[in-house]
């Protein structure tokens, strides 16, 4: 792009900063108000601060040819940040601000500096910022194999208790006369609401050769635990059926 307006390196607040003479963007929108009165309405409308957007410089005009007045002018130029000067030219909204704007937008991006001052600088810079990647994807991926392994080690500690607690569950009931394999006339009682007699019960056993558990109970010590085939056989009782909903352990 040519150079449309002159940039030139001001200080402003002790900080060296590209600027551009307000009154040559002023000639270049073409406003048709006059220099003074613009910049001022500008400058009040949209709160631009004095040494941190612009700097005002006072300097000595030559007086006009064939001027009765000999005497030299003294003129205030303001030399504005760029970023002013963008915000100026965007705000006339006609093509001469468009062009301005995009301008200054060039001209920020070619003389901002955005590499090292030489080669070797450029190489270090670039393996810093590759090594500082490096670490970040590690310490990512570091963190989802550590996420996965507390997931996976949660996971295996659950169904193992659960699973330890379903078999003590499962001796425990067994134990105290109700399964599905053996039952005392005490839990198949309590599971019907009926009353049963342990002579017949003891008589099969004996003809079929089969013998009866022992299970603690709190009354009488130990008592007898009849086989499911028992039940089934005498009383006509499923103890897989009985017991299949229970809630109850005896």
């Amino acid at each position: 792009m040519q150079n449309l307006i002159n940039i030139k390196t001001k200080n402003i607040n002790g900080e060296l900063i590209q600027t551009v003479n307000a009154r040559d963007l002023h000639a270049f929108l073409e406003i048709g108000k006059d220099f003074t009165t613009w910049i001022k309405d500008r400058i009040k409308q949209y709160g631009f601060a004095e040494n941190q957007d612009y700097i005002i410089v006072e300097n000595l005009s030559s007086p006009k040819s064939g001027s009765a007045n000999s005497r030299q002018q003294v003129l205030k130029e303001y030399a504005i940040s760029l970023n002013m000067a963008k915000e100026l030219s965007m705000v006339e909204r006609n093509e001469k601000g468009k062009q301005a704007r995009q301008y200054f937008e060039c001209e920020r991006r070619i003389l901002q500096p955005s590499l090292p001052g030489n080669y070797i600088e450029a190489l270090e810079a670039l393996v810093i910022s590759e090594k500082e990647k490096a670490v970040i994807t590690d310490q990512r991926d570091q963190a989802l194999r550590t996420k996965s392994q507390i997931s996976r080690t949660r996971e295996a500690s659950a169904m193992g208790k659960l699973s330890v607690a379903t078999r003590k569950n499962r001796e425990l009931t067994e134990r105290l006369g109700e399964s599905f394999k053996h039952a005392t006339i005490t839990a198949v009682k309590n599971a019907t609401g009926k009353e049963y007699k342990f002579a017949p019960l003891r008589r099969w056993c004996r003809e079929n050769q089969v013998e009866a558990t022992e299970v603690p109970d709190i009354r009488y010590g130990q008592v007898k635990s009849w086989p499911a085939e028992s039940w089934l056989q005498v009383y006509g009782i499923n103890l897989k059926s009985l017991f299949a909903n229970s809630q109850r352990i005896h």
